[in-house]
């Protein structure tokens, strides 16, 4: 009997415990007796502490702030886009200013030629409106008179521009050829104008350019050889000398070299060719 009054005790007061544990404002406690003991059947009600109240109100704000903005890619970016389309802008005025400038268009005549005209068609418009006709004539007469003055003017331009050209080219190989001597030999001769033929693009000036600097280039070459050829001289002569003084103190006579090109170095060039032959030879094994 006693358990189950404990039992329907624990029920009502699991009950009010529910309810009374809904509001908001307040929340349940156990009772502390002076023992020191905790109810565990009974409950009092105690407001929420304010601290606490805001603890949840900052939790609130936390979960509803927005949530921060998610990484953009480079190239979506604002400035990204905005210098794209600078470039893009700057690209097309380069195009259009590179484009070649558009003719005007040529000014349709406001008259009627009469040279298309029939006879007939002449004198009826002569009789019917002679005004009308002579003042046609007229503007194609006006028409026809500034045309050829046009004309006429554009082809002095075009002569007059040709010719400052030339004089202008003239004078430049004027002034470039006065202090070389050797450029009327090369103009006589035709050396110039055979190297213009034969190499496409080049003018007078850089064809004397190219042929004196060939000339000066063989000229050093043969310096070169010709220095080379009496150094091996000199060092074959003074290599020879020295031979013969060691053949003299040590009492050996050499034995004369009777090579075909020692006995007659004539038919092989001469005697300094061939010791530079031989000496070269010499150097190869």
């Amino acid at each position: 009997m006693t358990e189950e009054i404990n039992d329907a005790n624990k029920e009502t007061i699991s009950e009010d415990v529910v309810d009374a544990g809904s509001s908001p404002d307040v929340e349940l406690k156990p009772i502390e007796g002076d023992d020191g003991l905790v109810s565990t059947v009974e409950y009092q009600e105690v407001k929420k502490e304010a601290d606490t109240q805001e603890d949840t109100s900052d939790d609130a704000e936390q979960n509803t702030s927005e949530d921060p903005p998610e990484k953009q890619d480079f190239h979506e970016h604002p400035r990204f886009k905005e210098l794209i389309e600078e470039k893009n802008e700057l690209k097309r005025k380069l195009e259009d200013a590179q484009k070649p400038a558009e003719k005007p268009a040529k000014e349709s005549p406001s008259f009627n030629n009469i040279m298309s005209m029939d006879d007939d068609d002449i004198i009826d418009q002569v009789t019917s409106n002679p005004k009308a006709f002579f003042s046609n004539l007229a503007q194609q007469l006006a028409y026809e008179i500034k045309s050829d003055l046009a004309a006429a003017e554009q082809a002095r331009a075009k002569q007059e521009q040709e010719l400052s050209y030339k004089g202008k080219v003239e004078q430049n190989y004027h002034e470039f050829f006065k202090d070389k001597p050797d450029v009327k030999a090369m103009m006589e001769d035709g050396s110039i104008k055979k190297y213009i033929d034969d190499h496409p693009g080049h003018n007078a000036i850089s064809a004397y350019y190219s042929i004196a600097g060939d000339a000066s280039m063989q000229e050093k070459i043969k310096a070169a050889e010709k220095a080379t050829e009496e150094r091996i001289y000199k060092e074959l002569k003074s290599a020879g000398r020295s031979k013969s003084i060691a053949t003299t103190t040590g009492g050996r006579i050499l034995s004369p070299d009777k090579s075909p090109e020692m006995t007659n170095p004539d038919k092989f060039g001469g005697r300094d060719n061939v010791l530079l032959k031989r000496l070269l030879a010499r150097q190869a094994s």
